[in-house]
């Protein structure tokens, strides 16, 4: 049930797992308080993230339809694994293509 790397060396996971709950928070607040200084963060701003996180799921929707029926007619036991890491890489990537999009035809 458990991968061979944890069950090999535990603690490494642990250390990693830990070391990642604890930067990515301090990162958020670094990056946001830098962002506020310097205004990053206005109407406009607010304005494209909103465009870009609705055409983003949009297009995670249509990705989610084609992946039930693939996962439904496919039954293998690693499936849903695969295909749900691909449906969160293509969301992040259609998040990221949609937010540089907009902010272009805003400027």
């Amino acid at each position: 049930m458990l991968s061979d790397i944890y069950l090999e060396k535990p603690i490494v996971i642990w250390i990693f797992l830990v070391g990642n709950l604890l930067l990515l928070p301090i990162v958020y607040f670094i990056t946001r308080t830098i962002g506020q200084k310097k205004r990053l963060f206005d109407e406009r701003h607010k304005e494209i993230m909103n465009q870009a996180k609705a055409k983003s799921w949009n297009i995670t929707f249509f990705v989610l339809l084609i992946a039930y029926i693939v996962m439904m007619l496919l039954n293998y036991y690693y499936l849903h694994l695969i295909v749900m890491s691909i449906i969160f890489q293509l969301h992040c990537g259609s998040f990221m293509v949609a937010s540089v999009y907009f902010r272009s035809k805003v400027e």
